[in-house]
C-alpha cells in the first residue's frame, strides 16, 4: 500500500499484528475484531456489504471493513453496546455517533482509493451509494432516522462538492451537511482541520423531505434525486463565491 500523509498515516496502526481473516456465523460483539493476530469478520455484516456493493465489486465490503475497523482501532468506540450507550449522551447522542461514522468513512474511503489505487472520488460515491441497502425502519428512533438521512446526504455532498468544486477547500478533510426535515436553511461545512463553513442555503419542504426520505426502507429517494438539490445548492454556492469575489474587485 501506498504511504499517506503523516496525518491521515492510519494504516499501519489498523492492521498491525494481523495475520490471518476468519469469518464467524456467530452474532458478535463487533462486527469487525482483532483478536490475538486474527481478524474476525461477523458473517452477517459481511454479507450484508458484499450484496450491496453493485457494480463497485470489492471496494464497498473494504470500505466497510476498514471503517469498522477504524471505529475499533482508532477510535475506541469499543462494542456495539457502546454506541447504545453514546446516544444517550447529552443532546448529542446521535450527532456523536454521525460524526464517528463520517470521520471513519473518510479515513477508510481515502485508506481503500490507495489500496486499489483508484480515485477517492470514486470511492466516496461507492460509499454512499451502498449506504442505501441499510435503510431507516419502524425500529429507529426519530434522531436516529434522521442521523441516518444526515450521514448519506453528507457523503452525497461531499461526492457532490468535489465534482463541482474540486477538493481545494476541503484540504484533507471532507464536507458534510445539516438540515431540519421540514426545510429551512441548509448548511454545508468543511470538516478541517480547522473546521469551517461552506455554504449556507435554503432548502423547500419538498427538498428537505426528499433528502430526509433518502434512507426510507419503504419508499426510498433515488440516490440520482438527492444530488440534483444537493448540486442545486453547490451551484448556488459557486454564484455566491463569483458574487463576492466580483464586489471585492
Amino acid at each position: 500500500m501506498k504511504p499517506l500523509d503523516a496525518q491521515w498515516d492510519l494504516h499501519p496502526r489498523l492492521f498491525a499484528g494481523i495475520r490471518k481473516v476468519e469469518v464467524s456465523e456467530e452474532a458478535e460483539e463487533r462486527s469487525v475484531d482483532v483478536r490475538d493476530d486474527v481478524l474476525v469478520l461477523e458473517a452477517d455484516s459481511l454479507r450484508g456489504a458484499i450484496e450491496h456493493a453493485g457494480t463497485f465489486g470489492l471496494v464497498v465490503p473494504a470500505c466497510w471493513m476498514v471503517h469498522e475497523l477504524i471505529h475499533q482501532r482508532a477510535q475506541t468506540l469499543g462494542v456495539k453496546a457502546d454506541a447504545q450507550r453514546l446516544r444517550g449522551t447529552g443532546i448529542g447522542g446521535e450527532t456523536n455517533l454521525l460524526h464517528a461514522d463520517l470521520g471513519a468513512d473518510h479515513a477508510a474511503a481515502r485508506i481503500v482509493a490507495l489500496a486499489f489505487d483508484r480515485d477517492l472520488l470514486e470511492i466516496k460515491d461507492a460509499q454512499g451509494r451502498s449506504l442505501v441497502g441499510f435503510p431507516a425502519g419502524r425500529h429507529h428512533s426519530v434522531p436516529g432516522w434522521f442521523r441516518k438521512a444526515l450521514r448519506l446526504t453528507s457523503l452525497r455532498a461531499d461526492v457532490v462538492w468535489r465534482r463541482l468544486h474540486g477538493p481545494e477547500l476541503l484540504a484533507d478533510g471532507y464536507v458534510f451537511v445539516d438540515f431540519g426535515p421540514a426545510g429551512g436553511p441548509i448548511a454545508l461545512f468543511r470538516s478541517g482541520p480547522p473546521f469551517g463553513v461552506l455554504h449556507i442555503d435554503s432548502l423547500d419542504g419538498t427538498s428537505a423531505t426528499r433528502l430526509h426520505q433518502s434512507v426510507s426502507a419503504e419508499d426510498p429517494t433515488p440516490i440520482e434525486a438527492v444530488d440534483d438539490v444537493l448540486q442545486s445548492v453547490v451551484r448556488r454556492s459557486l454564484e455566491s463565491g463569483r458574487s463576492r469575489a466580483e464586489g471585492r474587485r
